[in-house]
């Protein structure tokens, strides 16, 4: 019996100890300038997108296009039977051909009835002609000069309809529009297409739009961004537009945003346009999150986006407490993501002060009152509690 309490006796400075302090990576929370955003959704849209239609109808004989394909402006799209078009072009062409000859025809006849009245006329000068003659010649050099205007007008008439009939053989041949790709591709080879019926939903390449949806209520700050939007371009302005696209998780600032000025009345909403570049990677419907600043740049409580974790209870963070030297433990401080730029995000906490360490890296194992030990200095140059100069940070990665 006496070595078991010696065994126990024994074990509890063991016991006592605890497990070791956890290695963490920390990051100072900050009290920076920032502005108030509100946060909106929105939505990637093509800057081009079309129903190609055929002018004219007719069987479809080639359908060189198909979903996905990438075309360029001017490419085939589709081919209709053009045969009978064809024949009415050539038919055309020899009916402009038959004017011209018409035309050379009366101009000879009209060259003739001038001649022959200038002979008449010189005649009747040496009283040598007929009076009702020379008058028969006047009369048959006018309606000769009629006959040449009505053939001159005949080419022209000749030469409409056979640009006419060109026209509708030429689009027999359905081209692209502009460069993009095809999302759906409506007739196949055989098909009868009407006059104006769809032959592909084209959608362009390059640059895409986003469409973010704003409540009514932030229609006066948009206004204002709007207005100053060409003020600055160095990425980090106050009062720009920043998005992160959900799909990719790649965070954007909109820059040149144009807003349309009608409100949903459902919705009670109305939309801002930007044009992103064509990265490769965004494609049209994919959804954004987007944060619109909404105040002047006053100073918050900011955090690093990766010390933020999410359980049953909310949104909290966990705070190094204890000696800066040595193992501290780790204590859960409840916060508000208010909204979030670059690598941080903007929060309320009544349980955070500038200055303290939040954990940014080895957060996903700890519990409240976990012994960690930082392995890491913060960084030099971050501002210390209280400091807000320096300007609103960058909000782009």
């Amino acid at each position: 019996m006496l070595w078991i309490v010696a065994a126990v006796a024994a074990a509890r400075p063991a016991l006592a100890q605890g497990p070791p302090p956890a290695p963490v990576r920390v990051d100072a929370v900050r009290e920076e300038p920032v502005q108030d955003q509100r946060r909106v959704t929105g939505e990637l849209r093509a800057v081009q997108r079309t129903l190609v239609a055929t002018r004219e109808g007719g069987i479809v004989i080639a359908m060189p296009a198909r979903e996905g394909d990438r075309v360029k402006a001017g490419d085939v799209l589709c081919r209709l039977d053009g045969d009978r078009l064809t024949y009415l072009v050539a038919e055309a062409n020899a009916a402009v051909e038959l004017a011209e000859a018409q035309r050379e025809e009366r101009e000879t006849l009209l060259v003739q009835a001038q001649t022959d009245y200038d002979a008449l006329l010189d005649a009747s000068q040496r009283s040598a002609a007929n009076p009702k003659e020379l008058a028969d010649a006047a009369s048959e050099v006018s309606a000769a000069k009629a006959r040449l205007a009505q053939a001159t007008v005949s080419i022209m008439v000749a030469k409409a309809r056979a640009g006419l009939l060109q026209a509708r053989l030429d689009d027999m041949v359905i081209k692209s529009p502009f460069d993009g790709v095809v999302v759906a591709v409506t007739p196949e080879v055989g098909a009868w297409v009407a006059e104006g019926d769809t032959i592909v939903d084209l959608v362009s390449t390059g640059s895409v739009e986003a469409w973010i949806d704003i409540p009514q209520e932030n229609a006066a700050a948009l206004v204002a961004l709007v207005n100053a939007a060409g003020d600055k371009d160095d990425g980090a302005r106050a009062g720009a537009v920043r998005a992160r696209i959900d799909a990719t998780g790649e965070m954007v600032e909109l820059k040149n945003v144009r807003t349309v000025p009608v409100v949903d009345r459902a919705s009670r909403t109305f939309p801002i346009v930007a044009v992103l570049p064509d990265q490769g990677i965004f494609k049209p419907g994919m959804s954004l999150t987007a944060w619109v600043p909404t105040s002047q740049v006053q100073p918050r409580l900011t955090v690093a986006r990766d010390a933020i974790m999410r359980g049953p209870t909310g949104t909290f963070v966990y705070v190094v407490r204890g000696g800066p030297e040595g193992p501290g433990a780790a204590a859960s401080a409840s916060l508000d993501v208010l909204f979030e730029f670059g690598d941080r995000a903007a929060v309320s906490s009544r349980q955070l002060r500038p200055g303290d360490l939040v954990v940014v890296e080895g957060n996903e194992r700890l519990y409240p009152g976990a012994p960690v030990m930082a392995t890491n200095a913060v960084p030099e140059g971050q501002p210390a509690a209280g400091d807000t100069s320096g300007g609103p940070p960058a909000a782009s990665r």
